[in-house]
């Protein structure tokens, strides 16, 4: 019986041992860790912030942490070496936790202090493809979800396309195209010249020659295509740009619209007219009074407007309305011209996407939608139609853009402001008289 107790006690006395030596070494393996982690910010302190790294990276061998991680990048950051900071975290904290939505709150923190947006956005993106969540995250995003770069130097320039994404800028007495990251596209040739591109092509003038040119500045359409298909046609001096299957070209003293496939003249000739956008374009006999027509270049009504109004890139309609003038007055109509509402402006500018268009409302100008409802977003001495989520507004004289809720998101400080496209780009005129290459870095990164 006695040789039977005994053994119980044996592994309990062994099991006591063990919990005891077990408890033993958990207080040292603390005790060394804090003891590293003393070392480490004494030395960080003290400017020696080698000695802080290894010490840093004993402790962490006891006990990986994403809090020390961060810590050593802001001993880097103590010691005035944001550099480091930044190999750091990307080499050690981002890779080993791609997961902890904190790890990005810090990381957006650190490269908008190193003023390196573009790698802001990059690592934002990467948190939402991991579809995280972080209320702090989303708050430093919108801080500078507006945060720009300006580009270049040009005389003068026109809108970006939304398609091709080039952009006519014009130095000295020439024209050529820009990319969206403002420099050369591959269109080498300089012309007379130049319009927005639409869709696939864009007008040309070169040596006296219209023509149209493909986004590599091949040549798509010359003047005599039309002479072949038309044989009182002597003359072509201008085109404008071409939407579907209609060419409108100029004469030297008349306009007129042309069949993009048989070249066959298919309208009258007229003193002044506008390109077809969404099925209603509009034109003028005598330079008075202005008809609508449809896609094919024929009346939908009588010329009884004053004028058509056209957005910055010289388009009618965007949508299933339209901005004229009627009686000294702008209203808004549908595409048979029939008007939407009772309201009249004393002044508009044309629809530049779906969304708003600016019109003056008695000394003030508003904004209303393609239905007629009015949006008041705060007093501006001028105004443009909105476009990529924002508008052109002038205050105190100077030019800045508003977001959708009337907030001023980039500061009034231009002397001029052209529409911004979808893709984040537009134009900009600065003190000098000269315009620039606005980018939202948000949409330009690499």
């Amino acid at each position: 019986m006695k040789k039977e107790i005994l053994i119980p006690l044996g592994i309990v006395l062994i099991s006591i041992a063990s919990i005891y030596s077990l408890v033993n070494t958990n207080l040292t393996t603390k005790q060394e860790y804090e003891q590293h982690i003393t070392l480490a910010r004494q030395a960080s302190k003290n400017g020696t912030i080698k000695k802080a790294v290894k010490e840093y990276k004993e402790a962490m061998d006891i006990k990986p942490s994403l809090d020390i991680q961060l810590e050593i990048c802001d001993a880097y950051k103590a010691n005035d070496d944001l550099r480091a900071a930044e190999r750091w975290y990307e080499r050690e904290v981002i890779s080993a936790y791609p997961l902890e939505p904190k790890a990005y709150e810090y990381g957006l923190q650190l490269y908008i202090e190193k003023k390196k947006f573009g790698d802001a956005f990059s690592l934002y993106e990467s948190f939402q493809k991991r579809n995280l969540k972080s209320e702090a995250v989303d708050k430093i995003m919108a801080e500078i979800k507006y945060v720009y770069k300006l580009i270049g130097n040009f005389e003068d320039v026109k809108a970006f396309s939304d398609k091709q994404k080039l952009a006519p800028v014009k130095q000295g007495e020439t024209w050529s195209y820009v990319d969206q990251s403002g420099y050369a596209s591959g269109i080498s040739n300089m012309y007379t010249e130049a319009e927005e591109f639409f869709s696939d092509i864009a007008a040309v003038v070169k040596n006296d020659k219209p023509m149209y040119i493909n986004a590599k500045g091949d040549v798509i359409l010359t003047p005599e295509y039309l002479y072949d298909a038309n044989s009182d046609l002597k003359k072509i001096t201008q085109f404008k740009e071409q939407i579907g299957n209609v060419i409108l070209a100029y004469d030297g003293s008349k306009w007129a619209y042309y069949d993009a496939t048989s070249y066959k003249k298919i309208s009258e000739n007229y003193k002044d007219a506008t390109i077809i956008t969404n099925g209603v374009g509009g034109a003028t006999k005598n330079g008075g009074y202005w008809a609508l027509l449809d896609s094919k270049a024929n009346p939908i009504t009588d010329e009884k407007f004053d004028s058509i109004v056209v957005d910055e890139r010289g388009v009618p309609c965007r949508n299933d309305s339209l901005i004229v003038q009627k009686d000294l007055r702008y209203i808004l109509v549908n595409k048979k011209g029939e008007q939407i509402s009772d309201q009249v402006y004393e002044d508009a500018k044309g629809f530049n996407d779906t969304t708003l268009a600016a019109v003056k409302k008695g000394k003030k100008w508003i904004f209303i939608d393609p239905t007629g409802k009015e949006v008041d977003l705060g007093d501006f001495e001028e105004v443009s139609s909105f476009s990529g989520g924002l508008a052109a507004v002038k205050k105190n004289g100077k030019w800045g853009y508003i977001d959708m809720t009337g907030k001023i998101v980039i500061p009034c400080t231009f002397e001029d402001a052209r529409l911004i496209s979808e893709s984040g780009i537009g134009f900009v005129k600065n003190d000098n008289g000269r315009w620039q290459l606005l980018q939202l870095i948000r949409l330009n990164h690499d």
